[in-house]
């Protein structure tokens, strides 16, 4: 019976956040789908833009992994008022760092790409493409640590349909705003870049008032706090979220410099490089939402001293993560033909 109790706590958690994960990578394809039919240059500047800009969104995505980490700890040892001061600190710090992001975005991105390698026309492509995509990172430390409180909680059924919500929208909107539909303007590139950038702030909205105002919040939030917060409350949290990012933001500089070799090489290497990528990331996707879940219950039983619930609830993580990338593994090599 415990071991049901724990494998139905870890996919409640995980489910909703595979879900709203494969969801965005199908969003991300439909958008190169677009426009690839519209210019295939497009297809590369698109590739050369998500890398770095994935970067940059995983950097404020550690440190809001600080917020789940300390927001589980506390709720599992009773400490609901450290959940809250935690939960503000990272409201408030998080959108001043990711204000910084955008503007570095929207100021430089020409000098970022020409780091990278990229050049002309597909360098000029993705300078349009970017400043139009940064608009969505206005938002992107607020829903980032919005996100991070439902995952302290354990409630992640908000993140899902928040996705959903985001990416029904973002493909409509592609429709509309790429092709010029409905008497809008036909806009091509900036488009899709305006479409993504509406739905993210749309979705970013809806997720933030969901933790401020939902009957099922287990804390408090104030608005007031926020905008009040101290900075040494932050700093616990930037101690636990950065290293539990420093993985994944070192294989995106990995993917940097890979791309950097291969704009070298020819211009539409890129773009071939990250559909192919997108494809290969789907198991990435369903052992990240395991490994959110383990996150979430490890902390939660942590706070509350039972070292031994955590060590069960994270070897079964653990086993279920490596039985997905074996399957995974073994589907890519045998079916590569249908990929």
């Amino acid at each position: 019976m415990k071991k049901r109790s724990e494998y139905n706590s870890i996919f409640n958690i995980a489910l909703p956040i595979i879900i709203q994960g494969l969801v965005l990578q199908i969003q991300i394809l439909i958008d190169k789908a677009f426009l690839g039919h519209l210019n295939s240059e497009y297809f590369s500047a698109v590739g050369n833009v998500l890398f770095p800009y994935f970067l940059t969104i995983e950097s404020v995505h550690a440190i809001a992994t600080g917020t789940t980490i300390l927001v589980a700890q506390n709720i599992g040892a009773k400490k609901e008022f450290l959940s809250k001061t935690y939960s503000e600190v990272s409201f408030a710090y998080n959108t001043l760092l990711s204000l910084i992001l955008f503007l570095i975005w929207f100021i430089f991105p020409e000098n970022i790409f020409k780091l990278m390698g990229v050049k002309s026309p597909i360098l000029e492509y993705s300078v349009r493409y970017v400043r139009f995509l940064s608009f969505s990172l206005v938002f992107l430390g607020a829903d980032s640590t919005a996100g991070a409180i439902l995952q302290g909680i354990g409630f992640t059924r908000p993140i899902m349909y928040v996705g959903f919500i985001k990416n029904l929208l973002n493909v409509l909107l592609d429709w509309i705003l790429i092709f010029g539909k409905l008497g809008f303007p036909a806009m091509n590139l900036e488009g899709a870049a305006l479409a993504t950038s509406i739905s993210e702030v749309t979705g970013g909205i809806i997720l933030i008032l969901m933790v401020l105002f939902s009957k099922k919040r287990t804390f408090k939030i104030s608005v007031k706090n926020i905008i009040m917060a101290k900075f040494k409350h932050y700093t616990d949290v930037i101690k636990i979220g950065l290293p539990t990012g420093l993985e994944s933001f070192t294989w995106h500089i990995g993917n940097l410099v890979l791309i950097s070799f291969l704009n070298t090489l020819d211009k539409m290497a890129t773009g071939i490089y990250t559909l192919i990528f997108h494809i290969e990331i789907v198991p990435y996707m369903i052992y990240l939402g395991i490994a959110k879940a383990a996150i979430t219950l490890v902390g939660q039983k942590t706070g509350a001293r039972d070292h031994g619930g955590a060590i069960d609830v994270g070897s079964m993580c653990l086993k279920y993560s490596i039985f997905i990338c074996i399957a995974c593994a073994l589907v890519f090599i045998f079916f590569r033909s249908l990929f």
